[in-house]
């Protein structure tokens, strides 16, 4: 089952009528289905592209899986676009991005030196 999936159905059975978060605002409920993940670390976090009718429509955001969704502002996480350009870069540069680096891990597979 997807991440989208689980998540939404977990958060459709939250409380009912709860407030919609504020799409300005620091940070934001722990869900919405509107949210596509796209990046997973393993533990239940995810990066989501936002797809809701807002100005901030495709930012990306981090879902943590504990306390919500931070909507902190990144410049290399200002859109899918900009987050994969910034990405590509330090791929083929071998440089490190917001502090961690490409690195190849057994089998060939790509990974980051966090």
């Amino acid at each position: 089952m997807s991440a989208w999936q689980i998540r939404t159905r977990i958060d459709t059975a939250g409380p009912a009528g709860a407030e919609e978060d504020d799409p300005e605002a620091e940070y934001g409920p722990w869900w919405n289905a509107q949210w596509i993940p796209f990046a997973l670390d393993g533990s239940g976090d995810c990066l989501i592209v936002g797809q809701r009718s807002h100005r901030l429509n495709g930012r990306i955001r981090v879902a943590d899986h504990e306390t919500g969704c931070s909507f902190r502002r990144h410049p290399r996480w200002a859109s899918l676009p900009a987050l994969l350009g910034a990405t590509a870069t330090a791929l083929e540069s071998g440089s490190a991005l917001d502090g961690c680096s490409p690195v190849v891990l057994h089998a060939g597979e790509p990974g980051w030196d966090l």
